[in-house]
């Protein structure tokens, strides 16, 4: 029993002495436990902390995304309108410049376009579907321009910058073609700043030709009415002249006295050539019924003896035409060495003096 009784105590003893490191290990069992707890709730923490870092820094871009797309959008948007309008639209310009001496031009040419919907302005034409000089003289040149649906043409500028050595343009004609329209604009006339008014833009119509601005000089009359003055000279060696030449009309209700003709309607630079036939345009008073009128020429110049056919006028209010022959010179040198000749509808002017006639009795 006393044995017994100390081994048992032994074993309590024991007992007692793995308690406290068994207590211990049970006390950090626990504590073990709530570190690793801890320890995870740390990491899960941290997990979703990441996690939430994650959602937020793919979120940031989203919405960056969205706000850099925006613009974007919009300018695309608007882009893609003009560009539909620019590939639907495609305009053929046809440029014809005239056969006249000089005709063609240096300069650098504009046109505008103007619609029922919208305007083309100051487009340059500078390169040719046919050409690469370009507004030579009696050549037609074709230009391709793809711009915005203007509607319905209604009018058109042509204009030039008036640069280069030979800047004035003898302009004949302007075709535009779109869709399935041709839309015809007939100029026949100079644009030059030494020619006719001066002008080197001008504003067109379909097939409507441009009229002169009137000057001082022929708009002063209240009631100006506008005559047309046809001039040929004659085909004979030496006919043309270049002295200034002036013309008077006398009529049964006015008159117009000695109006230099100078700006010549077919675009000629050279006036009174040997040949050639050249028509004038003049605004003044109603004369009336025209009784005679007057040509002449001052005389100057290297070659100023002018053989001339014959004179047309055609008095445009009234729809008359009045015919003047001529057929002899105007020259100090010829004939009667007169320079200054009144001529009357439909007869010739006396023979030229000294001229021997031989009877037959």
């Amino acid at each position: 029993m006393i044995e017994k009784s100390a081994e048992t105590k032994a074993a309590g003893t024991l007992g007692s002495r793995q308690s406290p490191q068994t207590t211990k290990r049970n006390e950090q069992g626990p504590s073990s436990t709530r570190t690793n707890e801890s320890h995870k709730k740390s990491t899960k923490t941290d997990e979703q902390k990441s996690k939430t870092t994650k959602s937020d820094e793919q979120k940031t871009p989203k919405k960056d995304d969205a706000t850099d797309k925006k613009p974007t959008q919009k300018t695309s948007s608007t882009t893609e309108s003009s560009s539909d309008s620019s590939k639907n639209i495609e305009y053929t310009i046809t440029v014809q410049t005239g056969s006249v001496q000089f005709a063609g031009t240096d300069a650098n040419v504009f046109i505008s376009l103007y619609g029922d919907k919208n305007k083309i302005v100051r487009y340059q034409l500078k390169t040719s579907v046919n050409h690469k000089d370009i507004f030579e003289k009696g050549q037609k040149d074709d230009f391709v321009v793809k711009d915005i649906d203007i509607g319905q043409l209604k009018t058109i500028t042509i204009e030039h910058d008036g640069t280069g050595l030979a800047s004035g343009w003898y302009l004949d004609f302007v075709q535009v073609k779109y869709d399935n329209n041709t839309v015809m604009f007939p100029v026949e006339r100079w644009l030059d700043t030494n020619q006719d008014d001066k002008r080197i833009s001008l504003e067109l119509e379909p097939n409507k030709k441009p009229t002169s601005k009137l000057t001082t000089e022929d708009t002063k009359e209240a009631n100006a009415v506008e005559y047309e003055i046809t001039v040929r000279t004659g085909d004979k060696r030496s006919a043309g002249t270049d002295a200034n030449v002036y013309i008077s009309l006398f009529g049964d209700k006015d008159k117009l006295e000695r109006r230099q003709l100078k700006e010549s309607l077919d675009g000629a630079r050279n006036l009174f050539e040997q040949g050639a036939t050249n028509r004038f345009q003049i605004y003044a008073a109603d004369v009336g019924k025209i009784k005679t009128i007057r040509i002449e020429h001052d005389g100057s110049g290297l070659g100023n003896g002018w053989y001339l056919d014959s004179i047309e006028v055609r008095h445009i209010s009234h729809d008359e035409t009045y015919k003047f022959p001529v057929d002899r010179w105007l020259d100090v040198g010829e004939g009667d060495k007169r320079i200054s000749l009144d001529l009357e509808p439909d007869k010739k002017p006396g023979q030229l003096k000294g001229k021997k006639f031989i009877l037959n009795i």
